[in-house]
């Protein structure tokens, strides 16, 4: 699978997690499962591809393996993908070290909650790279690999997709996970939708309406694929959706397909806390659920309506918190994520504790993050000015430019540092080092990857900047 000939596909790593640069962060793996469906589409029209995830590696320690496994250089593009706007320093270390070595090399860029429609800022902020592609690229990728002379005659390149169609543009794809050396360190992932459409202020899916979701015999067909590319069952796919719904006669059809295989995968979904039918929890419990992600964001009626999640913060919490209790009896983990937005105060967040500690016993763990503007959010700099009407300001407005994200204070009194305090002592009150543990090597950490190990990491991490709790007897 390797030789000049081969089609490269690389996942921008990141120089510093986004959550902070501790041992272990680092450790989380993210499958870059749309670059993946792109790699298996190229490699099912008979190219040789190979694809790579930079992680947390050296940008140049990258380009050498590909350089020493005799796969590059190459007469195909370089495809690289950006999935974060945290990966853009990784990207250009990589792309300015590819063609000081090799600058024949030609290197084609696309991460549509990135760049944007934008060239003039892209071109700026990764000077290597040949040509960005805007939005979604299955139906253009075979024709990228046809060299500069044809790329001018490739619609999209320059110009922005309409994201409100978008998420139509095609069928999720499927994964041959063969095209990565280091596939089993992973934990599958299995593309289920696109598009979200539910207008949250925070959200880079806010206006792209909802696909149609995977049918349940295709879904099972390839929880099959993976059983026998992974030769093993103990494996946890992840449903990727941004907000995964399914219809009744959907969890129906699927419990049937999934029975009739005899299948025993255990798998974890991402949704909203108020739209699931609670009478559809058992049943999917039934059918290898396990792990809920529940955007929450706030128990703060003012807060949940400030962010645009709900018009009605009582009902909202309402089915929250009945969802949460569904998920208790059904022996499924709920990690509920929390959002500290802006015009946040101490009784906002009291609020949010409040609830929090009326369903103790139904989660698993809670994930805290404060707010973050990216630049690629429409129209940013009246998003900018709605915030600063609730009192926040953007930490660095230079580093939205340069980086294309900024943190932010979320008002005079809670500080970017104060957010930050805040996200871990929240997250410490639900969560112990078992929880934590248990629901990353879910889905995160490799596979192998040991509760002993993950202790030998604790021992010489300040218990103050762990987001979990740790019993007294467990530290030295």
């Amino acid at each position: 699978m390797g030789g000049p000939d081969s089609v490269i596909f690389v996942s921008a790593g990141i120089t510093e997690p986004k959550k902070g640069n501790s041992p272990l962060n680092r450790l989380n793996l993210y499958l870059n499962y749309g670059l993946l469906g792109l790699a298996t589409l190229v490699e099912s029209n008979g190219y040789k591809v190979k694809l790579v995830h930079g992680g947390f590696s050296d940008p140049a320690d990258i380009l050498c393996e590909l350089e020493q496994s005799g796969i590059i250089p190459t007469r195909h593009p370089v495809m690289l993908s950006l999935p974060s706007s945290f990966c853009l320093e990784w990207a250009h270390i990589f792309s300015r070290t590819l063609k000081e070595r090799f600058p024949e090399v030609s290197i084609i860029a696309g991460g549509r909650w990135v760049i944007d429609p934008d060239p003039a800022w892209a071109k700026k902020r990764l000077p290597d790279v040949d040509l960005f592609v805007y939005g979604t690229a299955e139906r253009r990728i075979l024709s990228l690999l046809g060299g500069p002379q044809r790329w001018s005659a490739i619609s999209s390149c320059s110009a922005s997709l309409d994201r409100s169609t978008e998420a139509a543009l095609v069928q999720p794809p499927n994964l041959n996970f063969f095209l990565m050396d280091d596939y089993r360190d992973y934990h599958p992932s299995l593309e289920m939708s696109r598009g979200c459409g539910f207008s949250c202020s925070f959200c880079l899916e806010r206006n792209v309406k909802l696909q149609t979701i995977r049918s349940p015999a295709s879904t099972v067909h390839e929880l099959c694929r993976y059983i026998q590319q992974y030769d093993s069952e103990f494996i946890h796919p992840y449903f990727e959706a941004s907000y995964f719904r399914p219809s009744r006669a959907w969890v129906r059809e699927f419990e049937e397909e999934y029975r009739s295989n005899g299948l025993e995968v255990t798998w974890r979904c991402e949704t909203r806390v108020d739209s699931w039918r609670v009478s559809d929890i058992s049943d999917l419990a039934a059918c290898g659920l396990k792990v809920i992600d529940l955007g929450l964001e706030s128990g703060s009626p003012r807060q949940l309506v400030a962010m645009g999640k709900t018009k009605n913060p009582t009902r909202y919490l309402e089915k929250a918190n009945e969802l949460l209790h569904a998920c208790r009896d059904n022996g499924i983990w709920a990690k509920v994520n929390v959002l500290l937005y802006a015009g946040e105060t101490e009784d906002t967040i009291a609020e949010t504790v409040q609830w929090l500690d009326g369903r103790r016993d139904c989660i698993k763990g809670v994930s805290v993050t404060p707010l973050i503007v990216y630049r690629s959010s429409g129209d940013v700099y009246s998003y900018v000015s709605e915030l600063s009407r609730a009192g926040a300001t953007l930490v660095d407005s230079e580093r939205l430019e340069q980086d294309g994200y900024s943190f932010v204070h979320l008002n005079s009194s809670i500080p970017h540092e104060r957010a930050i305090e805040l996200t871990r002592r929240i997250s410490r009150r639900y969560m112990s080092d078992q929880d934590y543990f248990s629901l990353k090597k879910f889905s995160y950490y490799p596979r192998t990857f040991s509760w002993e190990s993950f202790n030998e990491i604790l021992d010489s991490q300040p218990l103050d900047e762990l987001p979990f709790s740790r019993p007294t007897s467990a530290c030295k």
